[in-house]
């Protein structure tokens, strides 16, 4: 664990820590043993590597289901991606989602490597890189030629690969949080869900690389530059992030802390183009909000602000004093009124109180949770959250900005949390 001493060290020297999606671990050196779920954004959020077509509410593995067909530029992605054990065998693929404006993979470090996951992920941007200019040359003159097809389920599919087999936040309960990830000092996994498929900006299926391979650029992508040369190209990165640059500098990383994580992480991963298809359907839903005046206090949140709106709304309140046979009245009594059509509105910060609204929540029904940590602009719901949002019974608000590190609430924090849930509920309409 770190010390006060070393923290204060390290402020000293680099600066007040600043919330960052792409922030490594304090807690890592990334050489290890460990399994990562690493998200690449592309540069501007352009929509090039594909676009996401079916049913969202069609059943997995029918013809209609949720799934991205990938263009030209995908499909050279995904074999550079196929390229990093070739080049680091001590690294497995686990998973693989593209998105139309980003990946999320799971990668298992399977022994200890010499190179920092960091060098691992920049090979591979690198070789996605030559790929981008090479389209990007190609383009103006492209004429129809072999499609670069990568067809669902057949291996290929940059849909989700797995050859593999859940985390909680602070002390606050959270809703779904049995299917809720969250890193220690990183991001959550993530990183958007919010382009477009196709649009503006795609790079068109219809481009094949010379040679037959799009990715056989990725085995000379890894050359040591020399520190002159190296310079000179963050140079060029910084005056010019959209020329010849596929990605976003950096990524982001959440790391597995348990095998009984991992299932979680890649049921995410295999989900991200049904959630993609359900935010389209209700944008109002899952987009987050920030600095909404509500009372007498400003909050930042995602979900169904209409539930404010409800004629009638209760602040659930329950003693830590009471008994199971009182525990089991209390949850009988607020169930009894969700069932009526009153939203709940709770921190959930007691047993006794996360027990209600973890007992109406499972009920589907509409409830109002505060929470401690804030949002980012990136921020969405997890697992069960993300549902309970898109279909309209659930709004999370946190009156606080976000922050990556874990937090243990005060005892002023939670007086403060359980003062605005009753604000909430004695709101007019």
């Amino acid at each position: 664990m770190m010390t006060e001493k070393r923290k204060k060290d390290i402020e000293e020297f680099a600066g007040e820590k600043q919330p960052s999606m792409k922030r490594r671990s304090d807690l890592n050196d990334y050489h290890g043993r460990h399994i990562y779920l690493v998200t690449l954004a592309v540069e501007g959020r352009r929509p090039l590597l594909g676009q996401v077509v079916g049913n969202p509410l069609a059943a997995e593995g029918s013809a209609d289901a949720p799934r991205i067909e990938l263009s030209a530029m995908g499909g050279a992605v995904f074999d550079c991606w196929q390229q990093i054990p070739k080049r680091h065998p001590e690294v497995e693929i686990l998973a693989l989602q593209i998105m139309p404006d980003h990946l999320h993979g799971i990668l298992w470090i399977k022994e200890e490597t010499q190179q920092h996951l960091g060098h691992i992920i920049g090979g591979f941007k690198t070789g996605c890189n030559k790929a981008y200019r090479f389209f990007t040359a190609a383009l103006p003159q492209s004429t129809p030629s072999k499609e670069h097809n990568h067809s669902q389920g057949q291996g290929s599919s940059g849909q989700w690969l797995t050859g593999g087999e859940n985390g909680s936040g602070s002390g606050q309960w959270q809703p779904g949080g049995g299917e809720n990830t969250s890193g220690s000092g990183q991001g959550q996994p993530g990183g958007g869900e919010n382009a477009g498929g196709s649009g503006q900006g795609q790079l068109s299926s219809s481009v094949e690389i010379s040679g037959g391979n799009p990715c056989s650029v990725y085995a000379a992508a890894v050359p040591q530059l020399s520190q002159q040369r190296q310079q000179k190209a963050r140079r060029e990165r910084r005056e010019d992030r959209n020329h010849g640059l596929l990605f976003e500098p950096n990524y982001n990383d959440l790391i597995c802390k348990s095998y009984d994580m991992l299932p979680t992480l890649i049921n995410y991963v295999k989900d991200n183009p049904r959630r993609l298809l359900m935010k389209r359907a209700h944008p109002e839903y899952l987009r987050p909000f920030f600095d909404l005046r509500i009372g007498s206090h400003t909050y930042n949140g995602i979900g169904n602000l209409t539930l404010l709106n409800a004629p009638h709304r209760l602040a659930v309140r329950v003693s830590r004093r009471n008994n199971e046979a009182q525990l089991q009245d209390e949850v009988r009594r607020y169930l009894t009124a969700a069932q009526s059509g009153t939203v709940l509105i709770s921190p959930a910060i007691s047993p006794g109180e996360k027990r209600v609204m973890r007992a109406a929540f499972d009920a589907k029904l509409p409830t109002i949770v505060i929470l401690e940590n804030g949002f980012t602009p990136f921020s969405k719901p997890h697992g069960e959250q993300f549902y309970a949002c898109a279909e309209g019974r659930l709004l999370m608000l946190s009156p606080w900005p976000h922050h990556n590190d874990r937090h243990k609430l005060t005892a002023q924090q939670c007086q403060s949390l359980n003062l605005m849930a009753q604000e909430l509920a004695s709101l007019e309409k």
